[in-house]
């Protein structure tokens, strides 16, 4: 699994190094642009799913008009809207690079930065997830390290190996052994552990009732079940 946060990160950086590529090239657009009116003079359309995975028609409207030089030119909008949102013969203001009058878009803030918004939010998001990730990774390594270090070693019972629903990696549910022990000094305290997160079913490995729990003995609510007999099938 652990591989699978690597592509998210890696992923999340490729899309955060876009969007900078992409502000960039939006910057030099907006700074080397000149502003026109243009009139709407079509539609084209296409479908697209939703969120909700609901085939939906987007309408991006087609735009002409005329440059520095006197040449027609005519252009399809990079934005679409469920609805049509001008009029045919509707005149709207325009930017488009001298240089290359095909490059142009309608002069709104989506048209123009809507794309480095949703980049930037895809590439924030897979990469917050793949530091969070390894955050929880490296907490947990070291929490591992000092329980089995400094900790006291228990022998606690299997109760019961189940599927935690509360998390999902590639379409994947982990199982987790649950297990119990009862300190002789205080009879009527149960303590109850989870294991770490085990990526196949760990029932054919398990030979014995019991498996040991390292504990904090100053908090026994911090623990490591030691789950490393499984550490060739996690």
């Amino acid at each position: 699994m652990k591989k699978s946060f690597l592509l998210i990160l890696a992923l999340g950086i490729l899309l955060l190094a876009a969007t900078v590529y992409l502000f960039m090239q939006q910057w030099s657009f907006v700074n080397n642009s000149q502003q026109t009116v243009a009139s709407v003079i079509d539609y084209h359309s296409s479908f697209s799913s939703s969120t909700k995975g609901e085939n939906k028609r987007y309408y991006y409207p087609i735009l002409t008009f005329t440059d520095q030089t006197g040449q027609t030119v005519t252009f399809k909008s990079n934005v679409g809207t469920v609805e049509p949102s001008y009029q045919i013969g509707e005149h709207i203001e325009i930017l488009y690079n001298p240089a290359e009058p095909d490059n142009a878009a309608v002069n709104n803030f989506m048209a123009i930065w809507g794309g480095v918004i949703a980049l930037g939010l895809f590439g924030i998001i897979l990469f917050g997830a793949g530091i969070i990730f390894f955050w929880l990774s490296r907490r947990k390594n070291k929490l591992k390290r000092d329980m089995v270090n400094n900790g006291r070693c228990v022998t606690a019972t299997i109760e019961s190996v189940k599927i935690d629903k509360s998390v999902k990696v590639n379409g994947r549910y982990p199982y987790v052994i649950m297990c119990y022990w009862t300190d002789r000094l205080a009879p009527d305290t149960v303590y109850r552990f989870k294991s770490d997160n085990i990526w196949c079913n760990p029932e054919p490995y398990i030979n014995k009732e019991t498996i040991p729990v390292f504990i904090d003995e100053n908090n026994p609510h911090r623990y490591y079940v030691d789950i490393g007999f499984l550490s060739n099938i996690k």
